[in-house]
């Protein structure tokens, strides 16, 4: 029977792009062993996107990705949750949805990538990624400047480009996502996920704070 990396090669056509850290991740999943003691680790989500991400950049289609990734997300990463098998597969439905609807794009952390996964500078996008992570830098520094901007414009009422909403709490909001879909693989009510967003400082898409009715569209939109 093909292995998990033997299946993914499969559905890659060019062999080069099964990079070093995919293919640890892949073969490996999560080793726990390489994080120190009380080091926060990814989730099981989080790894999933992340392969996602890849397979989306390799141009492997929705369909394709998902044959593949339920069964390794239950093989390989079962481990990192209390999910029930029912509830990965739904989680890992939700995250392809969610992946290749989106603009999220595969950006590795190169050696310091948050998996501790391996890397090496042999890789063939190491030096896309070098750049790919520099703008990433940039943008994060943009969006700090973007804030000072609008905090200032408020003070002094001046006529200066302020925001949108949905670009100021993006990054948080798919922290909460990631989190909420968390507590609802493990069996959490809607009730108790909105609690613990709010009492966590998450917000909307838009700023606001989490209700019932929130929660449940954006559920609804990761389906």
């Amino acid at each position: 029977m093909l292995n998990h990396l033997e299946k993914l090669r499969k559905l890659i056509e060019d062999e080069a792009m099964v990079y070093p850290c995919i293919g640890d991740l892949v073969s490996n999943g999560l080793v726990v062993s390489r994080f120190a003691q009380g080091e926060q680790r990814p989730n099981r989500q989080d790894v999933t996107q992340y392969l996602l991400a890849w397979l989306k950049s390799a141009e492997v289609p929705a369909s394709a990705a998902l044959k593949w990734a339920i069964p390794y997300s239950l093989e390989v990463l079962a481990v990192l949750s209390a999910s029930s098998p029912s509830r990965i597969r739904h989680s890992t439905k939700s995250n392809v949805k969610y992946i290749y609807k989106s603009d999220v794009p595969f950006v590795c952390g190169l050696e310091e990538n948050p998996f501790k996964a391996a890397c090496h500078r042999e890789c063939p996008v190491h030096s896309e990624m070098v750049e790919k992570n520099e703008k990433l830098r940039e943008e994060e520094e943009k969006k700090k400047d973007y804030e000072a901007i609008a905090r200032k414009a408020k003070l002094e009422a001046a006529p200066v480009y302020v925001p949108k909403k949905k670009e100021i709490w993006a990054g948080q909001f798919q922290k909460a996502m990631n989190h909420a879909v968390e507590l609802a693989d493990k069996g959490v009510s809607h009730k108790q996920i909105v609690d613990k967003l709010n009492h966590l400082g998450f917000k909307t898409r838009t700023g606001r704070d989490w209700t019932l009715g929130i929660l449940g569209r954006e559920f609804e939109l990761l389906k």
